[in-house]
């Protein structure tokens, strides 16, 4: 029995840190469409099969495979991000330019 718990403990501890890892990690040095496909793949399908397990064979499987389920969207979104996939600051506008023209405009419209 202690041993089993220690495994589930293991498992919760190995999910837990993926998720933070996908989620505030650093992006991937190249975009990963097949790996994020794939993962993605698996978390579509695992999340309905999952709840088919917990239905029909018990609550533990069905952990299991949507543990795993969650686990391949986290991943598929990590590897979707890419690393040229900045935001807004990609548009190439010079922010620090922008503050002192928007800065001397408001002086001058103030005198």
């Amino acid at each position: 029995m202690t041993l089993l718990f220690a495994l589930q403990a293991a498992g919760c501890v190995a999910v837990a840190l993926i998720l933070v890892w996908t989620l505030f990690g650093p992006r991937p040095r190249r975009l990963r469409p097949v790996l994020a496909l794939g993962a993605g793949f698996v978390g579509i399908v695992g999340l309905p099969i999952a709840v088919l397990l917990a239905a029909s064979v018990g609550p533990r499987w069905g952990a299991l495979v949507g543990g795993v389920a969650v686990l391949g969207l986290a991943v598929g979104a990590w590897a979707a991000r890419g690393p040229g996939d900045l935001g807004a600051d990609e548009d190439g506008v010079d922010w620090a330019e922008f503050d002192r023209v928007r800065e001397r405009w408001e002086r001058a419209r103030r005198d």
